[in-house]
């Protein structure tokens, strides 16, 4: 199977280097075929991995440790307008 590498360079930024791996290359055009594109948070993750500088199961807790990050955040955000919400309510 044949990588578009058209399609390869749309996903990453400008700033970014070419990944070494082909599995790395391959992830990242696995998602630009269904346009999503790779955030920095996951090129630099990939970065990492490919160059030896974690292990797997540590990219995997980076990523379980931003997404509770991510998870708690909103619950506040959406915390904080319920609480708006029940405030304008009771000023009616």
């Amino acid at each position: 199977m044949e990588i578009d590498r058209t399609c390869y360079r749309t996903v990453m930024s400008e700033e970014h280097k070419p990944l070494k791996s082909w599995a790395a290359r391959q992830a990242v055009a696995i998602l630009a075929v269904d346009n999503i594109k790779v955030s920095d948070f996951g090129y630099d993750l990939l970065r990492r991995r490919e160059e030896g500088l974690i292990t797997y199961e540590q990219a995997r807790e980076e990523i379980r440790s931003r997404a509770r990050s991510m998870a708690a955040r909103e619950k506040e955000e959406r915390t904080k307008l319920g609480i708006q919400l029940a405030d304008s309510i009771d000023n009616i």
